[in-house]
């Protein structure tokens, strides 16, 4: 396991080895393609333009079936090696944006432990129900949904379909709002749902409706 600084090489070293060998790639396919070829046979005197429709019409048919031929092994070796860099390219950028994770979990999962305490915490000081069980059940129904989350931002951002440092803060920004809520709640001696607060409310408001339909 690398500690932070070796992490910061790592991903320096994969990046820049990633941008090479997409320059070299391209340029590769570039020289391939014969495009250079066209610039060094350019006509000068264009005033007489040959009549002539396709590029073929200027061999003999035994010649065009040869030249055909080429052209489509060509297209299927391009082909082949498009996919097969496809898949290079895919599994280094994968291992670049696990490289990311890695690094940016040293510091989430720090202040993971913190925000977490503070949602367990007062957790057992709010719910006074159930006596030890249910305030741990809902304790641990919290760490599984932030685990779940965890996971599925991670498998995401290998992907590429997120971005790795979104992904490793997510579930930790998720469980900040509801640790300070939490917190708040049970230093100000409050429960988690007022459930007769709400129900007057609830009736005051239908109340108000009634008093308007009946007006």
């Amino acid at each position: 396991m690398y500690n932070i600084s070796e992490l910061r090489v790592e991903i320096d070293s994969l990046s820049d080895s990633y941008s090479t060998d997409i320059q070299s790639y391209t340029k590769n396919m570039y020289y391939r393609s014969g495009v250079e070829k066209f610039k060094e046979n350019k006509i000068n005197d264009p005033a007489k333009s040959p009549t002539i429709r396709t590029i073929l019409e200027i061999y003999n048919p035994a010649q065009q079936l040869q030249i055909v031929k080429l052209a489509l092994n060509n297209a299927k070796g391009t082909l082949q090696t498009v996919d097969a860099k496809k898949v290079e390219f895919k599994n280094k950028t994968k291992r670049l944006n696990k490289t990311e994770i890695a690094l940016h979990e040293k510091y989430a999962l720090g202040i993971a432990c913190i925000i977490l305490f503070f949602v367990g915490a007062p957790l057992g000081a709010i719910i006074r129900k159930g006596g030890m069980g249910l305030p741990m059940v809902v304790a641990i129904l919290l760490f599984l949904t932030y685990h779940f989350i965890g996971i599925f931002a991670k498998n995401s951002a290998e992907d590429g379909t997120m971005h790795p440092f979104i992904a490793t803060w997510l579930s930790t920004a998720i469980m900040l709002p509801l640790s300070v809520w939490l917190t708040y709640r049970a230093t100000t001696d409050q429960g988690i749902f007022d459930f007769d607060s709400f129900m007057q409310r609830m009736g005051r408001l239908f109340g108000i409706k009634r008093k308007k339909k009946s007006e």
